[in-house]
């Protein structure tokens, strides 16, 4: 069971991490320009990039620590 809890949460940090990416990428149909002054696909980008990046690092960082008991 510890094994299958270990994977799902570093699935989840993963996904974390794609989304974090992805609010950097650049689209011309944006309404809003993003804090870092351009169009991206999210105008807070800089702001929600570092939240996700953080709960996804702070996922794999938990699960890690837990994954010997």
């Amino acid at each position: 069971m510890k094994k299958q809890n270990t994977t799902t949460r570093t699935f989840i940090a993963v996904l974390l991490f794609i989304a974090a990416a992805a609010t950097l990428v650049p689209i011309s149909s944006a309404r809003e320009t993003s804090l870092l002054g351009y169009k991206s696909l999210c105008s807070f980008a800089p702001i929600s990039t570092l939240f996700l990046a953080g709960l996804g690092a702070l996922i794999l960082y938990y699960s890690r620590k837990n994954q010997g008991r």
